[in-house]
C-alpha cells in the first residue's frame, strides 16, 4: 500500500454548446497500458499546482481555484481513492462551465460528450481519474433532460437495507500502525523498488520517467505491481421506482472507515 497524504486534484472544463465539448488531456504515466491516455482538464497534486518542484504552472488551473466570472462552477465532490492501493488518499473532482472554446496547447482537445461516453467502452483509452469524473457525474441534469440529482426523492430504504449501510454497533477504531517494511517479513527493499518475499503477489517498482508536457520534465514514482488482474461486474435491475444497484460492503485498510461500497462482485 502507497502511502501520499497529499490529496489529488481533478478539474473537467466543460462548454454547453453544439455537442458539449469537455477539454480532454492527453497524459503519459508510467503504470498505462499503452503509456498514453486520456485525462481530465487537470489532474495534479498541490506539489505540481503549488510549484513546490519548480516547475511549469499547472495550466488552465485558475478555472479551478480563483474567482472568474466566465467560470461558471457545476459540481465539486471529495472522493477517495483505491483503498486496497493508497492509504488514505483522496482526489476532488470539480466540473466548471465556460462560455466558449478556450485555446487548447498540445496535449490538450475538446471532445464532444457523445464521443467521450462511447470512448468509455474502448480499452485502455481513458485513465482512471477520467473514468471517475464521468461516473460521478449528472448528465442528464446537465444536458436539461430531468431534474437534477439534489431534487430527486429516494424512497425510504428497508430496513434490511437501511442495517447494513449504517452499521450500528460496528467499532470503527484504528487496529493498525505504520511500521518499516523490513520489519514485515513479507517484502523488502530492492534498488528499484520493494520486493515480494512470500508470494503474496504484490510488490512496488521505482519508476524514473520523463516527459515534455507535465509540470516537471523528469520525476521518480513508484508503482504497485500484482500478479493477478481483476473482473469488475455490476448488477442492475429496473423496478416500478427506476434502476436499482446491487452493492457490496468491502473492508479496505485504505480508508479512514475501513469498509467501503462497491460492486457486487469483485474476482482477482
Amino acid at each position: 500500500m502507497l502511502y501520499q497524504p497529499q490529496g489529488a486534484f481533478n478539474g473537467m472544463l466543460l462548454h454547453l454548446f453544439d455537442g458539449e465539448p469537455h477539454l480532454l488531456q492527453a497524459r503519459v504515466e508510467p503504470g498505462n497500458s499503452g503509456i498514453g491516455q486520456y485525462g481530465p482538464t487537470v489532474q495534479s497534486t498541490p506539489a505540481n499546482y503549488l510549484r513546490i518542484h519548480g516547475g511549469k504552472e499547472t495550466p488552465y488551473l485558475d478555472y479551478f481555484m480563483s474567482y472568474r466570472l466566465d467560470a461558471k462552477p457545476l459540481l465539486q465532490t471529495h472522493q477517495v481513492d483505491l483503498g486496497v492501493r493508497y492509504f488514505r488518499k483522496s482526489k476532488t473532482l470539480s466540473f466548471i462551465e465556460v462560455p466558449n472554446l478556450l485555446p487548447t496547447i498540445d496535449n490538450m482537445i475538446w471532445v464532444p460528450v457523445c464521443v467521450l461516453l462511447q470512448l468509455v467502452q474502448k480499452n485502455n483509452f481513458f485513465n482512471t481519474d477520467l473514468r471517475s469524473m464521468v461516473g460521478v457525474f449528472d448528465w442528464s441534469a446537465y444536458r436539461g433532460k430531468r431534474p437534477n440529482f439534489s431534487s430527486i426523492q429516494c424512497n425510504e430504504l428497508p430496513r434490511s437495507s437501511s442495517q447494513c449501510w449504517f452499521l450500528p454497533g460496528y467499532d470503527f477504531s484504528e487496529r493498525f500502525e505504520i511500521t518499516a517494511i523490513a520489519q514485515t517479513g513479507t517484502h523488502e527493499i530492492v534498488d528499484d523498488g520493494v520486493r515480494d518475499l512470500t508470494e503474496t503477489g504484490v510488490a512496488a517498482t521505482l519508476y524514473r520517467v520523463a516527459c515534455t508536457n507535465r509540470e516537471v520534465r523528469t520525476w521518480h514514482q513508484p508503482l504497485m505491481t500484482t500478479a493477478f488482474r481483476s473482473a469488475v461486474t455490476q448488477y442492475i435491475r429496473e423496478t416500478t421506482h427506476g434502476w436499482e444497484f446491487l452493492l457490496s460492503m468491502v473492508f479496505q485498510m485504505g480508508f479512514n472507515t475501513r469498509l467501503y461500497l462497491t460492486s457486487f462482485l469483485k474476482i482477482t
